[in-house]
């Protein structure tokens, strides 16, 4: 049994190692450091071979070898906003979310990054692409916003905390589920007109 060739990738502290072993690993001796980078957050993988990397200081690390080597592919400057995590709904388009109301969308795997005005200035812990044009953050106060037209125009949704939430995610384009601080999770079944 394969448990796993390049493809589970670890994330501690400023460090990304990847597992490569054909067996469980056992302690650490399976995992490899790749490189010592800013602080990762959020991570994609596609298959392929594809994985995509964000972090600290407006990180975005790349790779298209299953983790064997990485590219940085939006520059770490000081002032950047810190990327929290990142959804991809298909081969091309992709979104990542971070500090400041911070979202990000690509439509070639994450080549180019463009930036979207979401109006709002949370933090933005989470986020999920339910397709390339239904997408979901969720951060500080209990913040979930939604876009249905790619990212052009988001809106707030209501939902009963102001605990920070931390992930998001939908089993299909009306089931949703929002966990947070304080042991919260939040579900809609009508995709967040109500949670």
């Amino acid at each position: 049994m394969i448990f796993c060739r390049v493809l589970l990738i670890w994330f501690v502290g400023n460090l990304v190692c990847i597992c490569s072993g054909q067996s469980p690993p056992s302690g650490y001796h399976n995992w490899r450091r790749i490189s010592p980078i800013p602080s990762m957050r959020g991570l994609s993988l596609a298959q392929g071979g594809r994985a995509l990397a964000v972090g600290d200081g407006a990180t975005i690390q790349r790779s298209i070898d299953g983790g064997t080597t990485w590219s940085t592919r939006f520059g770490v400057s000081s002032g950047s906003p810190n990327f929290f995590d990142i959804s991809f709904p298909s081969s091309s388009t992709g979104f990542i979310a971070g500090s400041q109301g911070t979202v990000l969308r690509t439509t070639d795997s994450g080549g180019t990054w463009s930036t979207l005005s979401t109006s709002f200035s949370d933090n933005l812990f989470g986020v999920f692409a339910v397709s390339e044009f239904s997408v979901f953050a969720c951060g500080t106060t209990g913040t979930i916003i939604h876009s249905s037209d790619a990212g052009a125009t988001w809106a707030y949704q209501q939902n009963p905390t102001l605990e920070v939430l931390n992930g998001i995610a939908f089993v299909n384009p009306t089931i949703g589920i929002a966990v947070g601080d304080g042991g919260v999770i939040l579900r809609t079944t009508n995709g967040g007109i109500e949670w």
